[in-house]
């Protein structure tokens, strides 16, 4: 007589406990992804910065964050820098306004506090620069220390790159916003 050995799977319980495995491995994943996003878009930053009277403060550095959600709850969030580096104040100057402090790593920390995810079933990647006048530095604008029209596209670039990693199993969107005091 042969001895033998059954196992009997209850299907709900391994699929749960499969879905958490694929789970924890793929956040995981996305945090590292996101974690070098963020590296390369602020070494970007500083390259097309280089010699160039810009981000004197640090605050624009300081404003790049990233966070990883999953199922609507955020797995993990991080910064450009590790810890705040500031080399003085800034500010955003608006025309006919009075200077608007800005503080780069309060900014961020303020978006971490208030972003609600969209995506309740899955996954959900964000990054940003947070200092306000960074966008005029995305979008181009009339730069009064050059005489002439300066564009950074920094997010716009990795925007495509992200997409173009990313798009067929994720929708990759991207907002630029100036903005309005």
């Amino acid at each position: 007589m042969a001895t033998k050995t059954k196992v009997k799977f209850n299907a709900s319980k391994l699929q749960k406990a499969m879905m958490k495995k694929v789970v924890k491995v793929q956040t995981e994943r996305l945090i590292a992804y996101a974690q070098d996003e963020i590296v390369k878009m602020g070494n970007e930053l500083l390259e097309k910065m280089r010699g160039k009277p810009s981000d004197r403060t640090h605050n624009m550095l300081n404003s790049l964050v990233w966070a990883v959600y999953y199922g609507g709850k955020e797995a993990k969030h991080g910064y450009y820098h590790s810890s705040s580096s500031t080399k003085g104040k800034a500010f955003l100057h608006e025309i006919g306004q009075d200077p608007i402090p800005v503080n780069g790593r309060e900014l961020a920390r303020q978006f971490l506090d208030t972003y609600q995810p969209r995506e309740r079933n899955g996954w959900e990647i964000v990054w940003g620069v947070l200092a306000p006048y960074y966008a005029y530095w995305e979008k181009g604008h009339e730069n009064i220390f050059y005489g002439k029209f300066v564009k950074f596209d920094m997010m716009t670039q990795r925007y495509d790159h992200i997409k173009n990693t990313l798009g067929s199993i994720a929708k990759v969107t991207i907002d630029v916003n100036v903005p309005k005091y």
